[in-house]
């Protein structure tokens, strides 16, 4: 399991929409693929049966074990589809930025040994 795949494993019981929600996944370029509401803009919707919806995912990228951050809906500013999605670098940075700074941490070490 990658640094990467230990931290989205931290995070994905905070996706979850609702108690009874559950993060979707799907298998993709050979990894998990992982859809949920988007944190960033479903607060925005108004109707709580559109703003349940699945539209925001965390893709692996082909021919590395990194992932992307996409949502489908793009309505704030952090969700929006610049470039293809957001690194999940980044994705962390906005959406847990403690957990991001333990990921930094992880990062570096990895690097060093």
């Amino acid at each position: 399991m990658t640094i990467t795949e230990k931290y989205i494993k931290k995070i994905i019981p905070y996706l979850c929409a609702g108690e009874n929600e559950e993060v979707e996944t799907v298998l993709v370029n050979g990894l998990l693929s992982y859809k949920f509401p988007c944190p960033f803009c479903s607060y925005f919707v108004n109707n709580p049966e559109c703003r349940n919806r699945q539209l925001a995912s965390l893709v692996p990228i082909e021919g590395s074990y990194d992932y992307k951050f996409i949502c489908k809906r793009s309505g704030s500013p952090e969700c929006r589809r610049i470039h293809g999605g957001r690194s999940f670098y980044n994705f962390l940075a906005m959406y847990n930025p403690d957990l991001f700074r333990q990921y930094q941490l992880d990062l570096i070490r990895e690097k060093k040994s």
